[in-house]
């Protein structure tokens, strides 16, 4: 067992991940941020399994301090003196009165010393250079990759990888030359470094998981289009992206993959897939317009 003067949970279902640590869990703070300033002694007890880097350190661009984190074992027993237990959070759909909050604290933490960028996010812009963010979804930068080692043993992790990624990507350079884009790849990557590469976006374009989460820093008033295999329409997880993005005022679009764009070898929801470029290209367009 653990014993501490108080405790502070943010503790919930899957609270490890990092969707629902940042939209869900993360904006709680609020809730006992007063009392955790008051009290010295006050600690945040939060669950860091499966190799996640990321929740302590957005609680540190937060300015709380990596040594009143308390990271959660398992078998471990946690009791305090005063314990606080915040409301849990709606699975699947975060408050966008707190995402808002969050939002700003975070965008100070990560881009407070760069007054253009700041000044250009609050103006609803991301600078003068027209970025296009292209989310590369892959089983090295996948929080649930550990989860399908026999998949990477065997010839590839299925993760919703866009096969024909290269190919989507050439032709966006091409018909929308005015733009820059920029591939995105979380591996190796610090929290700060992520949000000031969506801190500069014009439009996210990116396959539904736990990167899309990041739209939350793009300019209001960028656009989003999220990849939607047609096996997760019917699912729980569905609007999460849509919530967040329209939460902190972006335009969301979302872009059915189609069954027969799935890769075969029964393909599922977590399966990898092509993109249909020309009708992409068709969206975007008129998406920019």
């Amino acid at each position: 067992w653990v014993h501490q003067s108080r405790i502070i949970s943010i503790l919930q279902r899957s609270s490890h991940a990092y969707y629902h640590f940042l939209a869900e869990c993360l904006p709680k703070v609020f809730l006992a941020l007063q009392d955790f300033q008051e009290h010295a002694d006050s600690v945040l007890l939060l669950d860091t399994s499966f190799g996640n880097t990321w929740s302590v350190e957005l609680l540190e661009l937060l300015g709380l301090p990596k040594d009143r984190c308390l990271v959660r074992s398992p078998g471990k027993l946690y009791f305090g003196d005063v314990v606080h237990l915040p409301s849990p959070t709606p699975l699947h759909r975060g408050y966008p009165t707190l995402l808002i909050k969050l939002r700003k604290l975070l965008l100070i933490g990560a881009l407070g010393s760069d007054h253009e960028r700041m000044k250009g996010e609050e103006k609803g812009t991301g600078g003068d250079v027209k970025n296009i963010v292209f989310i590369m979804r892959k089983p090295s930068n996948n929080q649930h990759s550990h989860q399908y080692s026999a998949c990477l043993q065997t010839g590839g992790c299925k993760v919703r990888e866009i096969v024909n990624a290269e190919e989507v990507m050439a032709g966006i350079r091409k018909t929308f030359s005015s733009y820059h884009l920029v591939p995105f790849d979380s591996t190796g990557m610090s929290c700060r470094e992520q949000v000031r590469v969506f801190a500069s976006a014009h439009v996210v374009i990116g396959t539904h998981g736990a990167g899309l989460t990041n739209v939350m820093f793009a300019p209001s008033g960028a656009r989003v289009i999220e990849f939607l295999p047609f096996l997760l329409l019917q699912s729980s997880v569905t609007t999460i992206f849509w919530h967040v993005s329209t939460a902190v005022g972006m335009q969301h679009v979302t872009f059915l993959i189609p069954p027969e764009s799935m890769v075969p070898d029964d393909a599922t929801s977590l399966h990898n897939f092509r993109v249909p470029v020309e009708n992409l290209l068709l969206h975007l367009g008129k998406l920019l317009q």
